[in-house]
């Protein structure tokens, strides 16, 4: 049996499962006013004594609720080692439940997922790839089953960024009330050698950094002098850590960890 063939008979068979799990489980999931997207835009999710399950999606709020206003194709590593990929996964910022597409049926996963990646038209139609993963310590509200994305995953540094979304009232004069997602982003460090988290805020500023990072002032000053140094770009941010892990790296007296 080939690597592709298995790939495909797996899928097949975790799909299936999948479905049995939420039938003989007795969930429903009723699909209302889907788009033109294939987003669906009033999204309900049934236990079996008829409660609702929030997954995000309301007809009667504006925005989407998912990391991305379209499915995408994403493949999930299940914390029992085996790995599944589709083309129609979603990703609720709103509750962190992932949940996909078959045969205009929607299907939660409720196998327990550890990482996953989604690949994304972006730009001028490059793909670009975003990685998610959790089993990170307990920090602020956050547990060990929340979901952060992958910015920069170094060896004495990692990089990383908790999106969310919320239900957010929006008042515009002589405009009745209207009720919206909107997107919440906050930025972490994770040191591995200690097993610890930083919490660098929702605007990780050069001082912010320098009072966060201490042994590592220095560095971070110096960096920002001669580097562009935006914190409302990612990329900016992924280069200073690459910079920074080197020298934990190459300079271990800098940085006792």
């Amino acid at each position: 049996m080939n690597n592709k063939f298995f790939k495909q008979y797996f899928n097949a068979v975790f799909v299936a499962i999948c479905i049995l799990f939420s039938e003989t489980g007795s969930a429903q999931l009723s699909l209302k006013l889907m788009g033109d997207d294939g987003i669906p835009h009033n999204l309900e999710f049934h236990d079996a004594s008829g409660t609702s399950i929030p997954i995000g999606d309301r007809g009667d709020i504006g925005g989407s609720p998912l990391f991305k206003d379209q499915w995408g194709f994403a493949i999930l590593h299940l914390k029992n080692g085996l790995t599944f990929s589709d083309s129609t996964v979603g990703f609720s910022l709103y509750n962190g439940r992932l949940f996909f597409k078959k045969e205009d049926k929607i299907y939660s996963v409720d196998y327990p997922v550890k990482a996953f990646l989604f690949e994304f038209a972006e730009d001028s139609d490059k793909e670009k790839i975003f990685r998610f993963q959790n089993g990170f310590p307990i920090i602020n509200e956050n547990d060990s089953l929340t979901f952060y994305e992958i910015l920069f995953g170094g060896t004495s540094f990692k990089l990383l960024k908790l999106l969310n979304k919320k239900v957010h009232e929006t008042y515009d004069y002589g405009v009745a009330t209207r009720r919206v997602y909107y997107l919440y982003q906050q930025y972490f460090i994770f040191l591995p050698n200690k097993n610890i988290m930083i919490d660098l805020g929702i605007n990780p500023t050069v001082k912010n950094l320098r009072k966060k990072l201490p042994k590592f002032s220095d560095q971070i000053k110096s960096y920002g002098s001669t580097h562009k140094l935006d914190s409302k770009n990612d990329d900016n941010l992924i280069q200073l850590f690459s910079f920074l892990d080197w020298e934990a790296l190459n300079k271990s007296y800098a940085y006792q960890f």
